[in-house]
């Protein structure tokens, strides 16, 4: 199988560098972080990780000079984390739907929940 991968690699960085741009204020206008192994919050992990991780990632953007300009979009690849505090919905007699949280955080976003079924499927 054919290894596909963007097409220019500069756009590729590190959660190091993003660190490093955050406080720097040289955030780009867009920015995907993916937490490394022990940090996903799948099963058989440690839930402080993952915990611990996006609020280190919270806390850095809001504290920086692009807080005022920057949303954050946490969000899950697949169901069946520690996240979710009941179990999936039927959607058929052959197994459960899926269920995974998307969470914003920004200053523009109003304060509360919001339930709203959606799709994770496109972030971009």
């Amino acid at each position: 199988m054919e290894k596909i991968v963007p097409p220019d690699l500069t756009d590729l960085s590190t959660v190091d560098q993003f660190f490093t741009d955050v406080s720097s204020g040289n955030l780009p206008d867009f920015s995907f972080l993916r937490p490394g192994v022990d940090y996903s919050g799948e099963p058989e992990e440690d839930l402080g990780n993952p915990d611990a991780w996006v609020g280190q990632v919270v806390d850095a953007v809001a504290k920086s000079p692009d807080w005022n300009s920057t949303a954050i979009f946490i969000t899950y690849d697949e169901a069946g984390g520690f996240w979710d505090h009941v179990a999936p919905p039927m959607v058929n007699d052959y197994g459960y739907g899926s269920r995974t949280p998307t969470m914003i955080v920004s200053p523009y976003v109003r304060a509360g929940v919001y339930h709203q079924q959606t799709t994770n499927v496109s972030i971009w």
